[in-house]
């Protein structure tokens, strides 16, 4: 399991974050499924909106890092991806849809 040490106390934080939005999500699936998004409170639906952007966010494609030369390995997209995320959350803004190509 990764730990402050091992990946910095930066992504540690992030990835904590991230986990913390994704269970919330879990845990909201079934009102959601019962109810309709309509009858959570703001609150919710901002996690529900955050945890959606989320996943559709860290699943993209342009996170495989296989295409990169051995030369860009310190602008890997990896870095460029926890960035962006860490800085939307930082503004509490949206997390963005794309990320610039390297």
């Amino acid at each position: 399991m990764a730990t402050p040490g091992i990946v910095g106390e930066r992504h540690y934080g992030l990835a904590q974050k991230i986990r913390r939005t994704l269970a919330q999500y879990a845990e909201l699936k079934d009102i959601i499924a019962m109810l309709g998004l309509e009858q959570l409170s703001p609150e919710d639906r901002n996690v529900v909106a955050r945890a959606r952007r989320l996943e559709r966010f860290l699943t993209s494609h342009s996170l495989r890092r296989s295409s990169l030369p051995a030369s860009k390995a310190n602008s890997s997209p990896w870095r460029m991806h926890s960035t962006a995320v860490s800085e939307s959350w930082a503004m509490n803004s949206k997390i963005p849809r794309r990320v610039p190509s390297i």
